[in-house]
């Protein structure tokens, strides 16, 4: 089964009630499917960043394998459940994307429009193996920030709120994001 699909799966039955929300074994399932994450290629991180920017709203965990990234993992877990908790028909997608193939310039992530661009062209270098989080509205990016930048999941589920435009328990409001 592919990575997507099985978080997927993983997202469905928390919305059901088959698996325990918001405690640490929910938080080990999430964390084991998150480490087990195959090798993606060029063309499947494409894919996978296509479909978070076809999303209304998507936070995106850039993942690379050479960085130990466990407290992040558990950090974008807990905001995951703890976000499906409150917002049970929120449109909002969350991927677990691995850039290992593609860190030297994060593309397709760093061509997304709203992507930070300095003199010499787009700029990566806000991204580096700790963790970061990509929060995209309407197929633009509209903050990148480190997991680990949150004192806990409540801060990161307030934040996404203000950041993407939605209310506790409804949908978005007004998906246009805010630029940082």
């Amino acid at each position: 089964m592919k990575p997507l699909s099985l978080l997927t799966v993983l997202c469905c039955l928390m919305a059901c009630g088959c698996m325990p929300r918001n405690d640490r074994t929910s938080v080990e399932v999430l964390r084991q499917f998150f480490e087990a994450t195959h090798r993606m290629s060029e063309s499947e991180v494409e894919m996978a960043v296509q479909n978070a920017a076809q999303s209304p709203n998507a936070v995106v965990f850039v993942y690379v394998p050479w960085a130990p990234m466990r407290p992040q993992i558990d950090r974008f877990a807990e905001f995951t459940l703890a976000w499906q908790s409150d917002h049970e028909n929120s449109s909002i997608g969350f991927h677990f994307i691995n850039f290992g193939e593609v860190c030297d310039d994060y593309r397709p992530l760093s061509s997304l429009p709203g992507w930070p661009i300095r003199d010499e062209g787009r700029y990566v270098g806000q991204l580096g193996g700790w963790g970061e989080l990509v929060w995209i509205a309407n197929g633009r990016v509209v903050h990148i920030q480190t997991a680990l930048d949150f004192s806990d999941a409540s801060e990161l589920v307030a934040f996404t709120r203000a950041v993407i435009g939605v209310e506790k328990h409804g949908e978005a409001l007004v998906a246009t994001g805010r630029q940082w």
